[in-house]
């Protein structure tokens, strides 16, 4: 009887949290293709024009008070419109 009323707590307060963390769960739709990225230490206010290499895969960059400048050029396909789109950047 109180195991069953323990679990029942339990599995009432995990079915809540996947209520509220639900929203905050994103899967991959897709990838930037050919990013483009300008490594610095100098603290820009607006992003630099020029000076970005391409970036790939297992890249390494930073150091002490580095920064990385990244851009590129992305066209929603059709699947994707009218969906939230977040960019997330893989690092280590």
């Amino acid at each position: 009887m109180i195991y069953e009323n323990y679990s029942n707590r339990v599995l009432g307060k995990l079915e809540n949290l996947n209520k509220i963390y639900a929203n905050l769960m994103y899967s991959k739709a897709d990838v930037l293709p050919s990013p483009m990225g300008f490594s610095t230490k100098e603290h820009f206010r607006t992003p630099p024009t020029e000076g970005y290499t391409p970036l790939s895969s297992g890249d390494h960059w930073g150091g002490e008070y580095m920064n990385l400048w990244i851009t590129g050029t992305y066209t929603v396909p059709a699947h994707l419109a009218g969906k939230k789109l977040f960019v997330i950047p893989h690092t280590d």
